[in-house]
């Protein structure tokens, strides 16, 4: 669609219509029609230059990739097992517990101002 390797905003552009493809249908079996607006739209989005022929080939590629999630909306997935994720994986947390920490001589040594224990900082917010 892009030539050989694909630039990043043209990435963008692909990744920006594969959004309407999740947007749910007004009826099973009905199809969105990618138009050259649309990309002309998701283009300036993605601050692309893309030429007449880009455009044309981009909302018939669109198209298609539409067409086949119809395909998908259609089938019974009321038996199928929600996927998770592709790996099994575990939380590995560590225990909730203090630590030594250092000194706080040793903190506040290399502090521009220190006032009492505290670092002083420069204000930030003015109320």
């Amino acid at each position: 669609m892009f030539g050989d390797r694909p630039t990043v905003g043209q990435r963008v552009l692909v990744s920006l219509m594969g959004v309407r493809a999740l947007l749910p249908e007004p009826f099973p079996g009905a199809c969105m029609k990618i138009t050259e607006k649309d990309i002309l739209h998701t283009a300036t989005l993605a601050h692309l230059q893309l030429s007449q022929e880009e455009i044309t080939q981009a909302a018939k590629d669109l198209e298609n990739i539409l067409i086949c999630f119809n395909k998908l909306q259609v089938l019974d997935t009321k038996d199928i097992v929600p996927f998770e994720h592709p790996k099994e994986i575990e939380n590995r947390l560590r225990q909730d517990r203090s630590d030594k920490s250092l000194p706080r001589k040793k903190i506040t040594a290399n502090a521009p101002s220190v006032q009492g224990p505290f670092i002083k900082v420069p204000k930030i917010i003015e109320i």
